[in-house]
């Protein structure tokens, strides 16, 4: 059963997504990746460091992290990366609190690697504000990113992934009308099948079954 995230009533706007970016001091001109993520080893951070200084300038990244990490030791060394790999005035971690989308607001595409993930809640709510996402193809992550339908898969264990991801994230960029197409697919299906209600309803329904078969054995158990 997939996790369960707020669907907004609307999916990200234009005049949400300038006022973010204006909120956020970025150019007009930038193509604004991103991510919800802690900072922990499997969440490939640094190979995303590296990845971020592969693109072209006009492409910015933007890491959420929780309020507590963002201005903790992995953060700054985080940062020092950026710096050596002269993209630091591209590669950003904001700290995010209760609410994400703040960030997710700014973003043109939901960024998503990882090592290894039961789900990625955080791309479920990426989805649900209407964006599309190119992520790893890794533990449950399929199952909710259907390639060119809500987004695109990228092998991160295998050599050379960071030019499949470039090449993803480039192609999303040059071609506005697929990103919409993307987009409205990927908030449709979170709203169908990731949104809180219907984890809480599905949730329900399996304890009804169970709370049922039980009550059947019982009954049998006892004639």
């Amino acid at each position: 059963m997939h996790d369960g995230v707020q669907i907004p009533p609307t999916a990200i706007t234009p005049d949400q997504r300038i006022a973010a970016r204006q909120r956020l001091q970025f150019l007009e001109n930038q193509f604004v990746l991103g991510t919800l993520s802690s900072i922990a080893p499997e969440k490939m951070l640094e190979q995303t460091v590296r990845w971020v200084a592969s693109l072209p300038t006009n492409f910015s990244f933007l890491l959420g992290a929780p309020e507590r990490q963002a201005s903790g030791e992995q953060a700054s060394a985080l940062r020092s990366l950026a710096r050596e790999q002269l993209c630091d005035e591209r590669f950003h971690i904001v700290p995010v609190g209760a609410s994400a989308s703040a960030l997710l607001e700014a973003l043109d595409v939901f960024v998503y690697f990882s090592k290894s993930e039961g789900l990625g809640s955080a791309i479920l709510l990426a989805m649900a504000h209407g964006l599309p996402v190119v992520a790893s193809r890794t533990g449950g992550i399929p199952e909710i990113v259907s390639p060119d339908e809500t987004g695109e898969l990228i092998d991160t264990a295998a050599t050379g992934w960071e030019a499949a991801a470039r090449q993803a994230v480039m192609a999303l960029q040059a071609d506005p009308d697929r990103r919409n197409r993307l987009g409205t697919h990927a908030r449709a299906f979170a709203a169908a099948h990731g949104s809180s209600d219907n984890m809480v309803a599905r949730t329900a329904a399996i304890y009804r079954e169970i709370l049922a078969a039980c009550a059947g054995e019982s009954q049998q158990t006892h004639t």
